[in-house]
């Protein structure tokens, strides 16, 4: 019969080398990322450990369902609480297969700030520790014990070893998960996982850089969503009715009185601030953003314009020279030369484009030319007995 050693060494490798990777972002680690893990929580879900053998860990209780290993809390010496899952391991030593290294391998963690969880300060994955290693679990790295290190691995003999805190960071083991929180109506929950609640608010929508308005959402507890568009050009309210997806994503339709719009997006788990994705209308689909009315990122770290109004038009009217133009009803006249110092200041605008009757098409083309040129993005040619744009 093969011994603790040997038994313990194909168990680990098996693991390595035939389970599935871990799964996909959103489970049960996760989800701990919006937990409170102050103090008084850890202590009524965790126990305190002043460390834990390869035996010890693997006697642990299997809180998260999706995940092979155990499930640890550090407190780290700095006070940001790590959770970390870890799992002992054996490495060949080169060139004796038949020698194996005991290590700890960290499998997964993600330090976060108590007081501040929007973001974390550090996470990582697939790290091994070797005699003697010390793990930095506020910077993420691999150090020398006296330089900062949290915890470190000490091996015990060839087929065993022992995870410590190290100074004042504090081990703690999770016998139970700390309830996730509830998002409220009026503001999305925290961290990064994001739940169909997440959706409720309201948000100042922009479609294919054509449409834009107010999107308002309420998602009930099954993932149904209702709501309203209101545009910016006008008009009464168009009704919004929809669903979450499994994925985390949510699709909903506008109601138009001869037409509709069909939108599939997802939520930006950082911040939960933004909704993009695509719409499509008449078999026609485009790209769409919406951003969360009284979000604390600004339009323009976004490179966006939500609702910017109608751009105002230019009207440029070439001379019968073909070499001057005026523009809208200033009877000053400028060389082509000056297009793109006249254009620069709203490049969105659009520029209607008038000439003479009797002029050459060539000269008009010439200089719709130098309009696009000068960077205009829309140009609009109209005769000049229709000069209003």
């Amino acid at each position: 019969m093969p011994g603790p050693r040997r038994r313990i060494a194909f168990l680990v490798c098996a693991c390595f080398v035939t389970l599935p990777p871990p799964p996909a972002p959103a489970d049960e680690f996760d989800r701990l990322g919006d937990a409170d893990l102050s103090r008084p929580v850890i202590q009524k879900h965790a126990r305190k450990q002043a460390g834990l053998n390869f035996r010890e860990l693997a006697a642990l209780p299997a809180v998260l369902r999706d995940a092979r290993s155990s499930l640890l809390i550090v407190v780290t010496d700095q006070g940001n609480v790590a959770r970390l899952i870890a799992s002992p391991g054996f490495r060949k030593a080169p060139g004796d297969p038949n020698k194996l290294t005991p290590t700890l391998v960290v499998d997964r963690f993600e330090t976060r700030d108590p007081a501040n969880r929007a973001a974390p300060l550090a996470r990582g994955k697939d790290a091994w520790l070797f005699d003697g290693f010390g793990y930095d679990l506020d910077a993420g790295q691999v150090v020398p014990v006296d330089m900062g290190a949290d915890v470190r691995f000490v091996a015990s003999g060839s087929d065993d070893g022992r995870l410590i805190p190290v100074g004042k960071a504090e081990l703690f083991v999770v016998e139970s998960l700390p309830p996730a929180p509830k998002a409220s109506a009026d503001r999305p929950s925290e961290g990064r996982v994001v739940r169909p609640a997440d959706y409720n608010g309201s948000y100042r929508l922009a479609a294919n850089g054509v449409w834009s308005g107010l999107l308002e959402l309420k998602v009930d507890p099954e993932g149904v969503v209702t709501g309203n568009y209101r545009s910016d050009s006008g008009g009464a309210p168009h009704p919004v009715t929809g669903k979450t997806t499994g994925d985390h994503g949510v699709e909903f339709t506008v109601t138009f009185p001869r037409t509709r719009q069909d939108y599939s997006g997802w939520l930006w788990g950082e911040g939960k601030n933004v909704i993009a994705g695509s719409v499509t209308m008449i078999n026609q689909t485009f790209s769409f953003v919406a951003v969360r009315e009284g979000a604390t990122a600004s339009l323009a770290t976004l490179g966006l314009k939500i609702a910017p109004g109608k751009p105002e038009a230019r009207a440029l009217t070439l001379d019968e020279s073909g070499e001057n133009f005026l523009i809208d009803a200033d009877p000053a006249t400028h060389p082509l030369s000056d297009l793109a110092e006249l254009l620069k200041a709203d490049l969105d605008a659009t520029v209607v484009v008038k000439a003479p009757g009797a002029i050459a098409f060539e000269r008009v083309r010439r200089f719709v030319q130098a309009i696009e040129d000068a960077g205009a993005r829309s140009v609009r040619l109209a005769p000049i007995d229709r000069a209003s744009p």
